[in-house]
């Protein structure tokens, strides 16, 4: 974790913005004060892709093509 001054982060923006998206996390303080928490956002899932892989292991697969590897 990096701690840096509100000004020093104000001025080097791009820099700070940089170290974050790498998964740094930066602490920006005041006076030696936390005060913001810099961190990358986490990309969104697709939900229709998580949804159909969960299914598969629900026993959602119905098509009997998909099946045929693992018939047995």
């Amino acid at each position: 974790m990096l701690e840096a001054d509100v000004a020093e982060v104000k001025a080097r923006q791009s820099y700070y913005l940089r170290l974050a998206k790498a998964g740094e996390d930066v602490v920006i303080c005041e006076c030696n004060r936390p005060v913001a928490h810099l961190v990358a956002i986490k990309p969104q899932i697709d939900r229709a892709l998580l949804e159909s892989a969960i299914g598969m292991f629900e026993g959602g697969m119905t098509d009997p093509n998909l099946m045929k590897p693992f018939d047995r």
